[in-house]
């Protein structure tokens, strides 16, 4: 099953968020439920339960989460004791037309698993990048292009002030 990660600052938050998502299982640290994992980041339980449903490695998801924001996909809210990730309008619009094997984190962490068999020696690297090129070939195929796709992609304009030429 594939997961999406929620992670709050602290477990009251997790737990609100939990709620509004339907992750109303408990497990040891972390709740989960309805294709949702949420937990809080001062614990470490995120990192060990994420590695334990074979979602990344910690270097691998900061490096991700960095990216991210420096692209403008998610941005950080809150204040100095909550933080948390928002996607932006481009993050959104992003996910909405991605296609939905591209979005599974277990796509990943087959890939990852694949990695470190070539590493190994244990997988040919030709054989892996030819199954992402197969992979990439038939989802390029059978893509069906989303309507108003470009409406979504297009940039949020934000107001700057009052052009000095129209006052």
């Amino acid at each position: 099953m594939s997961y999406k990660l929620v992670i709050a600052e602290k477990p009251s938050v997790a737990q609100s968020i939990a709620k509004v998502i339907g992750a109303d299982k408990r497990e040891d640290g972390y709740l989960e439920g309805n294709g949702y994992i949420v937990g809080f980041a001062r614990t470490g339980v995120v990192t060990e339960t994420v590695e334990r449903k074979e979602i990344g490695t910690s270097a691998t998801r900061a490096a991700t989460i960095e990216k991210l924001v420096r692209i403008g996909f998610v941005e950080r809210k809150g204040n100095k004791k909550t933080k948390y990730l928002l996607p932006t309008h481009k993050g959104v619009a992003l996910i909405t037309v991605m296609p939905e094997q591209i979005q599974s984190p277990s796509m990943t962490a087959e890939w990852e698993q694949k990695l470190l068999d070539v590493e190994k020696g244990a997988f040919h690297d030709t054989e892996f990048m030819n199954k992402i090129e197969g992979m990439i070939t038939e989802l390029v195929r059978t893509y069906k292009i989303i309507e108003d796709a470009e409406v979504l992609m297009h940039p949020v304009l934000e107001e700057i002030g009052v052009c000095p030429c129209c006052v």
